[in-house]
């Protein structure tokens, strides 16, 4: 009878499906404050009144200067490619009290304030609380946290 359930099922399959939905369901709600869609540095130099629409329907929007500050890091000619706001992305699969930035051009935004050295074709970087208070004290409105999970 190992492996069996109540009702002839095996190995919990159903339930499990359940929690992963469950789970997906809690984690798109913590997530209601992220724009439905981010603009890229390109769009937001050339038109920087963009407003963005949260997932929850409310307007998003991004300070001036820190998309001048940013537009100083990024070389114009990958404008099109960094997509704001950068997500900082926090994950119970991390150690506590990590976070993780994607994208090449996101974690150069991101080491160049933070004054860390990092290979230049770097894709993730991990940054750790006192670094995230930093950054979100000179990014406010250029990063937003994001909660993900491994499923």
């Amino acid at each position: 009878m190992r492996g069996r359930r109540l009702g002839g099922k095996t190995g919990g399959s159903e339930e499990s499906e359940r929690y992963k939905r469950i789970l997906m369901k809690q984690i798109k709600a913590l997530n209601n404050h992220l724009p439905q869609r981010r603009a890229s540095l390109k769009q937001l130099t050339k038109n920087p009144e963009i407003k963005l629409k949260t997932r929850k329907g409310e307007e998003f929007t991004i300070n001036k200067e820190e998309i001048k500050e940013i537009s100083e890091i990024i070389p114009e000619r990958y404008w099109e490619t960094l997509k704001l706001p950068i997500y900082i992305e926090i994950n119970r699969k991390h150690a506590k009290g990590t976070y993780k930035i994607s994208g090449k051009y996101a974690c150069k935004v991101v080491a160049e304030l933070l004054d860390k050295e990092i290979d230049e074709n770097k894709e993730e970087l991990f940054i750790y609380r006192p670094e995230v208070i930093e950054l979100r004290r000179k990014l406010k409105t250029t990063t937003e946290y994001m909660f993900a999970a491994r499923i």
